[in-house]
């Protein structure tokens, strides 16, 4: 959550550091920068890092917040200090338990650096988040596990919570759609899957879509497999084309000539569409796209058999289940698969579900730094890399590991209610007990 800090005018994420600086000697605002770096170097990889830092100056007065600095490489760190003599203070946050950058160079040593006096240090000892179950979890396994362990105890806040099992894995998702689909149905909690690699979650993206369930991931828009419900900004997409067209067809809603061009190409012509209507309408949503039309020129496009089916779908029940059934069978045949997972979101959850932000988000454990949600669901599985890193023997570089070991810590405590261990699916994994040992 961002939080207003009296004083500190300027935030800097911890990721941006570098070409933040860089941009700052042009004037450029940060965000801006950021997204025009990455627009001149479309591979990804950041040249950043040839930067030399004495030349990197600061030419804004104010305070600086700088969040998540677990994150910063030793080299980052440097060049903000380099910040402080144009700044009135700098002021780092973050937790040396989620660095789990290391493979960029983070390092959170800085946390350590001898030139922050003891007196300038803060500790937040309160957890607004995360159950005394989950916590004791979380605390027990990187004490556990971590080969640098520097106990560090923070207040769960005033709940218990929820620790389980589920006997699903990678492979055989079924137990948690049965959860997935109880909870969304009978409460208004918020659930998330995570798990250490994004290919892990390929068959729950399968049996999500199967069984119409509506899921996102807000944090990484980019990843269409995650987010097939994507807001769309044009309304072009599937989801949006047919939350559209029907509020039109129950008279909820005005429409221009480019929602209904967009409406339009989402139906097959044979015995749907007068001949040229699609054509009409797409040379309108040009030149008077945002123009609104009006109900009776959008009856003329479909045939009069079209029309009266539409409209006795209307009738039949309060769901559209009826209505979607109807646009389904009159579909163009590239936008099947497309259309059958939207229109059974919308007989599922509603026609809200296509547009709302779903309850339930799928993703990697690192794409979901900062969030949370009531209900985690925690895949144990390691990559190929991952397992030499944290099981691998005789010779276990430490920082990989405790890379590994600060990433499920992560993933464990993104829960507010309830943690959830599945199976793992390999011999490849983390073993995550969801008790103390005796010993």
């Amino acid at each position: 959550h961002e939080v207003f800090v009296p004083g500190v005018n300027r935030f800097v994420r911890a990721e941006d550091a570098m070409c933040s600086a860089l941009l700052f000697k042009v004037g450029m605002n940060p965000s801006v920068a950021l997204a025009s770096w990455r627009a001149e170097d479309p591979s990804g990889h950041d040249e950043v890092y040839c930067i030399e830092v004495e030349d990197t100056h600061c030419f804004f007065a104010g305070d600086i917040l700088v969040k998540n600095c677990q994150d910063l490489s030793a080299q980052e760190w440097q060049l903000i200090r380099t910040w402080y003599e144009a700044a009135g203070a700098i002021i780092v946050s973050g937790d040396p338990h989620q660095s789990i950058y290391h493979w960029r160079g983070a390092d959170a040593s800085i946390f350590f650096d001898p030139a922050i006096q003891d007196d300038h240090r803060k500790y937040l000892s309160q957890s607004y988040r995360v159950p005394r179950l989950v916590r004791d979890l979380a605390l027990r396994w990187m004490k556990e596990n971590l080969s640098k362990h520097a106990d560090f105890e923070y207040k769960p806040r005033p709940d218990d919570g929820a620790l389980g099992m589920f006997r699903a894995t990678t492979s055989w998702p079924d137990e948690i759609v049965r959860f997935v689909k109880r909870i969304l149905d009978k409460t208004n909690d918020t659930i998330m899957i995570a798990a250490s690699c994004g290919y892990m979650l390929k068959k729950a993206i399968h049996e999500l879509r199967s069984e119409g369930i509506p899921f996102g991931n807000r944090w990484r828009r980019k990843r269409g497999d995650w987010n097939p419900l994507k807001p769309s900004g044009n309304g072009r997409a599937t989801h949006h084309r047919l939350a559209t067209f029907h509020e039109l067809v129950r008279g909820r809603r005005q429409v221009t000539f480019s929602d209904i061009n967009g409406i339009l190409g989402l139906l097959r012509t044979e015995a749907t569409l007068k001949h040229g209507s699609k054509a009409f309408f797409k040379e309108l949503s040009g030149e008077a796209g945002k123009s609104l039309v009006l109900l009776s020129d959008v009856q003329n496009a479909f045939t009069p058999e079209a029309w009266a089916e539409i409209q006795s779908t209307l009738g039949e029940d309060d769901t559209g289940s009826a209505f979607c059934s109807w646009v389904r069978e009159h579909g163009i045949t590239k936008s099947a698969q497309t259309l059958e997972y939207v229109t059974e979101v919308a007989r599922n959850y509603g026609f809200d579900a296509l547009l709302d932000e779903p309850r339930l988000t799928l993703g990697t454990i690192h794409s979901y730094k900062g969030a949370e949600a009531d209900h985690v669901i925690l895949f144990p599985d390691l990559s190929q890399a991952g397992d030499r890193a944290f099981n691998g023997s005789p010779h276990i570089d430490e920082d990989d590991h405790d890379g590994v070991v600060r990433t499920f810590y992560v993933g464990m405590t993104r829960a507010r209610k309830s943690l959830s261990v599945c199976d793992p699916n390999s011999r490849m994994f983390v073993d995550i007990p969801l008790t103390a040992s005796s010993s």
